[in-house]
């Protein structure tokens, strides 16, 4: 993760906010391209879902977010976590700035709970024993 922010690190806020507009309330981003003669309406969606080329890097979409929303890129070693566990939910009420562990805690726990027996590193823990 931090190789990855170090490398497209050197983009300002400036740039970034001159060439992408996000919506905090619906979660859309959108590149602004220059404004040419020919197209006046200069404006056009993002279609990849998770990364955006921009000047040569790929970069994820939630820190271009960030820092259109905070005006920096995420801290070394922290990413950018969807709370309610959906990618494709970019609404700024549901993204934080996290680490790893607590990115790995919201996610769910599906086929770990069987009925009242809980499966722990391959040992099965039932209650009261």
């Amino acid at each position: 993760m931090a190789t990855a922010q170090n490398k497209h690190g050197h983009f300002t806020f400036e740039q970034i906010s001159r060439d992408f507009l996000y919506e905090p309330d619906t979660g859309r981003l959108f590149r602004l391209t220059e404004i040419k003669p020919t197209k006046p309406n200069s404006e056009r969606e993002i279609e990849i879902p998770n990364q955006v080329k921009y000047s040569g890097y790929n970069i994820m979409m939630t820190h271009i977010i960030f820092m259109l929303m905070i005006g920096r890129w995420p801290k070394i070693g922290l990413l950018i976590d969807h709370k309610d566990n959906d990618v494709a939910n970019n609404e700024w009420n549901n993204l934080r700035e996290a680490t790893e562990s607590q990115n790995n805690f919201n996610r769910p726990t599906q086929g770990r709970w069987l009925t009242t027996e809980h499966i722990e590193r391959g040992v099965v823990i039932k209650p009261n024993g």
